[in-house]
């Protein structure tokens, strides 16, 4: 992620901020609250009012490895973050760049001013969003399911426990997986 307010002074993303800023398409977002005296989080899920899709401010990015100068070169995006608005302060002090969609053209334009650029990185001051708990299921890049954004509410005992059987049960193929690999050099 880059920080919107310092990223035209940071070498990994000056040139992008300039001329390769990107969105980034989504319906909802994720943000993990701290929890004062304990080492996890709690996940939210944040959303329109509306429902609808909304942009994410990003940039992107084409480069080669420095040790590795023969690779073929990546090509990598990153979404742009700023301060939290109000109403997601309590959960989070940041949250990513929402570009409005009368905003677009202007945002990607490779002309824009680096004035207008920064005058982008402000946090949303529209208040179009709201944001609900969902269980720890969406800490586990392996679930990659409606599961995720479910109101932590509307999930039964049952749920929330099959979800730790299934973290218990997706370590089974990793080590037999692990000892195939091991197999194949002996």
């Amino acid at each position: 992620m880059a920080r919107g307010e310092t990223a035209h002074e940071k070498p990994s993303f000056r040139e992008a901020i300039k001329r390769r800023r990107a969105l980034m398409p989504a319906d909802l977002f994720y943000e993990w609250q701290p929890v004062e005296g304990q080492k996890g989080t709690m996940p939210w899920c944040v959303r329109k009012r509306d429902e609808q899709p909304f942009f994410m401010g990003a940039l992107w990015e084409q480069w080669t490895p420095h040790d590795n100068r023969a690779a073929a070169p990546l090509l990598t995006c990153c979404v742009i973050t700023t301060d939290a608005n109000d109403a997601l302060r309590p959960i989070q002090d940041r949250m990513p760049l929402l570009i409005d969609e009368a905003d677009i053209e202007h945002w990607l334009k490779p002309s824009t001013s680096p004035d207008d650029i920064q005058a982008f990185m402000q946090p949303r001051a529209v208040d179009d969003l709201y944001s609900y708990r969902v269980s720890n299921w969406v800490n586990r890049p392996l679930h990659d399911d409606p599961r995720c954004a479910k109101p932590l509410e509307h999930f039964d005992a049952h749920e929330l426990l099959a979800g730790d059987a299934t973290r218990a049960n997706a370590r089974t193929p990793n080590k037999e997986k692990r000892t195939d690999q091991l197999d194949a050099f002996q």
